[in-house]
């Protein structure tokens, strides 16, 4: 049975014998080695958290833990994402929670693998969370990637959290990526999420009148809490509109985005498009000013998104236009040209791969966003589109 040493101090003469434990405590260390090249532990000060958590963090917590109860072995999560977008807020979430049902966490910043870390994790005799805080720096070289694997792959008997945040996930070798068995989970974190911000705001600013603003500034740009918490500060401080706060602060803000990432798409009588009916998306405008405009026509500050249906046979351009003049109800051929990117070209003519059909949103567009930061839009027929935050240029929004 592996024995734990405790020795509080550094002595020079042994004036004490150092605590022998039966079972490595609960409490939180750090990985070292000695100079004779032994591993051993230090331990640390515990993680710290906000009084209070704001967005999904919890209930994403809540489901990484019961995934690792339900599972045997080792469970990998992987959180990527710039500094300040919320990934290590979550993983120190993971790891308390464990720690709090007696489960040791142990913070690796030094890039140990191989068969010497199996064999000491081993010895443990008790299940560990690993925490890798800025992994792809820690393990910079790709053959210290490659001694982990080994240990993710559960060949040593051992029940284990290991939790990943990296700033950069170019960095990471490709046989940690899109491999579940050994990195179960992967959250990309490309700013603090919609409900995050919202809530955030909702707890944090005076005054509420700028909440509206603030929300769609959300849906745009992917804002870090460092960006959120001085603009924020600013708004209070003067009483001013985003607008206003934004334009002496060290934050660039994008926005005019002409792409979207469509999740679903609901045709007027409640039918889902199937998604590789989605031939294109045209933007005309900014989303965030939909429902300014004066008309639902897909001009102006409409918002246009094409699909199509079958047809016996996919007319030619030419012959597409011949039809308009006995069928009224077809989209003009401008807007099919500025609403389609890809028109198929067969026998010297572009044909149309199948039936146009339009998806307007204008002045009487109802625009919701959930906690996820997914955008719906309904126009006056019923039809609705739902995307991802928007992707956005480097245009200053404000």
């Amino acid at each position: 049975m592996t024995k734990f040493l405790r020795d509080h101090t550094i002595i020079n003469l042994e004036d004490r014998l150092p605590e022998v434990l039966d079972e490595l405590p609960v409490a939180t260390y750090a990985l070292k080695i000695d100079v004779t090249g032994k591993l051993f532990l230090e331990q640390i000060e515990d993680f710290k958290m906000p009084e209070k958590l704001f967005g999904t963090v919890g209930n994403t917590a809540e489901r990484v833990l019961n995934t690792y109860k339900d599972r045997t072995g080792v469970t990998g999560m992987l959180l990527t994402g710039e500094k300040g977008s919320g990934k290590t807020l979550l993983g120190k979430k993971v790891a308390l929670d464990l720690m709090a049902q007696g489960q040791p966490v142990i913070v690796v910043n030094i890039p140990i693998s191989g068969d010497s870390f199996g064999i000491f994790l081993q010895k443990l005799g008790k299940p560990v969370t690993l925490f890798f805080d800025e992994f792809e720096k820690t393990y910079g070289r790709e053959e210290h990637q490659n001694g982990l694997l080994t240990i993710l792959d559960g060949v040593y008997p051992i029940k284990m959290l290991a939790i990943l945040t990296s700033n950069d996930s170019s960095k990471m070798i490709s046989p940690l990526l899109d491999r579940p068995g050994r990195v179960y989970y992967k959250i990309d974190y490309k700013g603090l999420e919609y409900a995050f911000i919202m809530e955030y705001a909702a707890e944090k600013l005076r005054n509420k009148d700028h909440l509206a603003e603030l929300g769609r500034l959300a849906t745009m740009a992917d804002l870090n809490f460092d960006q959120l918490q001085a603009l924020i500060e600013e708004m209070n401080r003067y009483d001013e509109s985003v607008k206003d706060a934004v334009q002496l602060l060290n934050i660039s803000i994008g926005g005019g985005s002409r792409s979207l990432t469509i999740l679903k798409m609901v045709d007027e009588a409640g039918q889902v498009i199937p998604s590789e009916n989605w031939n294109s998306k045209s933007f005309y405008g900014d989303i965030t000013a939909i429902g300014d405009g004066e008309d639902d026509d897909g001009d102006n500050n409409g918002l246009t998104f094409g699909f199509m249906t079958d047809w016996p046979e996919a007319p030619t351009i030419y012959e597409y236009r011949r039809r308009q003049a006995s069928e009224p109800t077809l989209p003009d051929w401008n807007v099919v040209r500025n609403t389609f990117s890809s028109l198929t070209y067969k026998d010297g003519e572009y044909k149309l791969p199948g039936r146009p059909n339009l998806m307007q949103f204008g002045s009487k567009t109802q625009i919701e966003v959930n906690q996820q930061g997914h955008i719906t839009l309904t126009n006056e027929k019923g039809g609705t589109v739902t995307m991802e935050k928007a992707t956005y240029s480097n245009v200053k929004y404000f």
